[in-house]
């Protein structure tokens, strides 16, 4: 069988959404063919003495393997969040000027005073800051606040966030009925008010 038959046949048997993403997945590179078997169908029909292959269907078999390592664009970033509680300890690890409130001056005090990471505002002590801060501690108080509401516990069972963003899943409208959805989006409205917009669009929840 010709190449150009095999592709034809592929076509009319794979469903149209598999055959789309084996598409994407072939064009990343993830994927490579390892073997393909074709085979008859079904058995001619003996009574002639002529076989029509033209009406005789085929069917064709891909084995394909992940190509290892995976291509840069494929592999999983292993900075990401896999599971939705991981954006806590993804949100700890970023700067503190991923904090609203937090611009150049802010981020440049902080870091003098060993407070670079979200995770380390989070666990500051305001007393112990008093005499670095002087007549800037009520509004080190608020930025220590705000470290603390973004690094908050997640609630338990909630729906995954299928990627999207925490900026997108603050403002979605979950179907009337979905409890553990409103609840989601209302927690993802706090972390949008102590953050950074840009941050917020960006981090994404599994």
């Amino acid at each position: 069988m010709e190449p150009q038959q095999l592709a034809a046949l592929l076509g009319t048997e794979v469903d149209t959404g598999f055959a789309a993403a084996l598409s994407r997945l072939g064009a990343s590179g993830a994927l490579v063919v390892d073997t393909i078997r074709t085979r008859v169908g079904a058995v001619p029909d003996e009574t002639t003495d002529q076989v029509d292959w033209s009406t005789i269907p085929w069917l064709a078999d891909v084995t394909m393997t992940p190509r290892s390592p995976l291509p840069a664009s494929v592999a999983t970033d292993p900075d990401l969040p896999n599971d939705p509680a991981d954006v806590r300890g993804h949100l700890a690890a970023l700067p503190v000027s991923a904090i609203r409130g937090v611009g150049t001056a802010w981020a440049t005090r902080l870091r003098s005073w060993g407070i670079s990471q979200i995770g380390d505002l989070a666990d500051a002590d305001p007393s112990a800051l008093m005499d670095l801060a002087e007549r800037r501690i009520p509004a080190l108080v608020v930025l220590i606040a705000r470290a603390r509401r973004a690094l908050a516990p997640w609630p338990l069972d909630l729906p995954a966030g299928n990627g999207r963003s925490l900026a997108a899943l603050a403002t979605s409208r979950p179907e009337r009925g979905d409890v553990s959805g409103f609840i989601l989006r209302e927690h993802c409205m706090g972390l949008l008010a102590v953050l950074d917009l840009d941050v917020a669009g960006e981090v994404s929840v599994p």
